[in-house]
């Protein structure tokens, strides 16, 4: 483990070069999940940096592994402040955000607006038991960003992270 400005990163020694750094609410203890799981598509993680929001913490758990599992690195925040907080201290770009659309104290929507002002390029995947319309009407615009509609599994969320990636110049 080393320090990392007010964030700690932690390695998983079993499959080297995967790290995460997880921010809790308030405190911001960093803790690191070092379990596997290797099931869906083949996505190309190498150098993707995500932004985990969500504020169910089974779903951010399995979540992680999930990622974890295809070689995502990552920070994880549980609601919107804590990822605003991250945004602003942590020191490098985030290639992608997954978040939950309707967060405690602060919307997806906007950590996503925030994150895209300061990193225009950042891939979005908005995480939701909203459909399409109903995230549309709230001002998403789902032409730019992807949309996984809760439950999912392993499959959906890879095949959502390959569309946001291909995505160019995506706005929010």
């Amino acid at each position: 483990m080393r320090q990392a400005g007010s964030a700690q990163q932690c390695r998983n020694t079993q499959n080297e070069g995967q790290h995460w750094i997880f921010a809790q609410i308030v405190e911001w203890p960093f803790w690191c999940l070092s379990r596997s799981f290797n099931e869906g598509p083949e996505v190309n993680s190498f150098g993707t940096r995500i932004l985990l929001v969500e504020d169910h913490e089974l779903l951010r758990r399995t979540t992680t592994i999930l990622l974890e599992g295809k070689g995502f690195q990552g920070i994880r925040a549980v609601d919107g402040p804590t990822a605003l907080q991250v945004l602003e201290e942590v020191d490098f770009p985030f290639d992608l955000i997954i978040t939950d659309f309707a967060l405690p104290g602060t919307s997806g929507l906007t950590v996503v607006r925030t994150a895209k002002s300061r990193h225009p390029n950042i891939r979005i995947i908005y995480m939701s038991g909203y459909n399409a319309e109903v995230l549309t009407a709230f001002g998403v615009n789902l032409s730019l960003a992807v949309l996984v509609q809760k439950p999912f599994d392993c499959e959906t969320l890879c095949s959502a992270i390959a569309k946001a990636v291909a995505k160019s110049d995506c706005q929010s």
